[in-house]
């Protein structure tokens, strides 16, 4: 994520701010600005044959979990409508250079590509919670105005999760474009969860479910992160099944501070020590910011919490399987695994969710400590 710089002046010309963006992603490679695509072969074909036929779905909705490549599919998608038009092909699609096309939409410098999304706020430094109305009223303004040479524009929703439910919507507001939406205009609607997409806007579009990329698969994109080579051939065979499909997982997990996380919690619930003595306390609080990855980071938390304890369970379950251990490491699991649907549906801070997890924990070993 791109922190915020205060403006300056340079030559005499102050420099705007720059500011994050919320589809954004520390640890690897902004969609936008990506040129490899790998997977989801079937719906490229399909969408490609959409479009060369001569009446391209104005509205197309991919979904699938988070960080399986629907944004790099859509990016890889409209840089090859706009350089081929209806002669496109799949291979356009997966193969790209790096030109004027690409650079202007890598950086928003075309006029042609709208992204609604989480805004960020300045005053407060951090992202809102939602998609606000004044997002969705924007986009009038660019309805608006005339494709650059009359092409087509394009509007990505990064994504319809982000959007608040309820009378007087943001998806309620954003219904009212899609039931009749602008000519020459293509909007792509990325959802991580299917249960948040209201059923009239699902009704309106053309619906893709995209699958998590295959082992295999996820391999080939890694190779090109520096962090995930440096692995030794066991333990990238571990992540990449540890990942579920999902790149920002094996970002994440490829990174020492997550690998430190994971070990140091199973050693404290192994060795029932002090959770301080064993993490970097400080250290994983300036990471748990609230910014563009606090969605991904509750997940991250949610798996490394819940898969220790499991590993914990067996470990006690082989040496000592006594009853009340058991019952009390369910409970822990129990506990841990709602703590972070919660945190995740009602947007509560990573570090507060992080702080909490660890007083789960002493908490387990209080109760633990006084069986005999």
């Amino acid at each position: 994520m791109t922190k915020k710089k205060a403006s300056r002046k340079k030559g005499g010309i102050k420099e705007p701010d720059i500011f994050p963006e919320s589809d954004d992603f520390t640890l690897g490679t902004h969609p936008r600005k990506k040129l490899g695509l790998v997977g989801h072969q079937k719906t490229a074909e399909i969408l490609t044959h959409s479009f060369t036929s001569g009446r391209p779905p104005q509205v197309i909705l991919l979904t699938g979990p988070q960080g399986i490549g629907k944004a790099t599919l859509t990016y890889h998608f409209i840089r090859a409508f706009e350089r081929h038009g209806q002669n496109m092909t799949v291979d356009d699609i997966y193969t790209q250079p790096e030109d004027d096309i690409y650079r202007h939409i890598a950086h928003l410098g075309t006029g042609n590509l709208k992204i609604l999304r989480r805004g960020f706020n300045e005053k407060t430094g951090k992202f809102y919670s939602a998609i606000r109305m004044d997002d969705v009223k924007a986009l009038k303004s660019f309805f608006t105005l005339a494709a650059h040479n009359d092409g087509y524009r394009y509007c990505v929703i990064d994504s319809v999760d982000d959007m608040v439910h309820g009378a007087d919507s943001v998806p309620n507001a954003l219904l009212k474009t899609l039931e009749e939406p602008p000519a020459k205009t293509i909007f792509f609607l990325l959802a991580h969860n299917e249960g948040s997409i209201l059923p009239t806007i699902r009704s309106r579009a053309s619906h893709y479910k995209l699958c998590p990329p295959t082992e295999t698969e996820l391999g080939h994109i890694m190779q090109d992160i520096s962090s995930f080579r440096q692995l030794d051939t066991d333990r990238q065979a571990k992540v990449l099944s540890e990942a579920a499909g999902s790149v920002r997982r094996v970002l994440a997990l490829t990174e020492p501070i997550w690998i430190d996380l994971s070990k140091s919690v199973k050693t404290v619930l192994l060795r029932s020590v002090a959770a301080e003595r064993v993490i970097n306390i400080r250290k994983m609080r300036e990471k748990f910011f609230d910014g563009t990855e606090a969605s991904l980071l509750l997940q991250l938390m949610h798996m490394i919490f819940c898969q220790a304890i499991v590993a914990f369970m067996r470990h006690t379950v082989k040496n000592s399987p006594r009853s009340q251990h058991i019952f009390y490491q369910t409970e822990l699991f129990d506990k841990f695994n709602g703590l972070f649907i919660m945190a995740d549906e009602y947007n509560i801070a990573p570090a507060e969710t992080f702080e909490t997890a660890l007083h789960l924990i002493r908490y387990y070993q209080y109760q633990t400590s006084h069986l005999k």
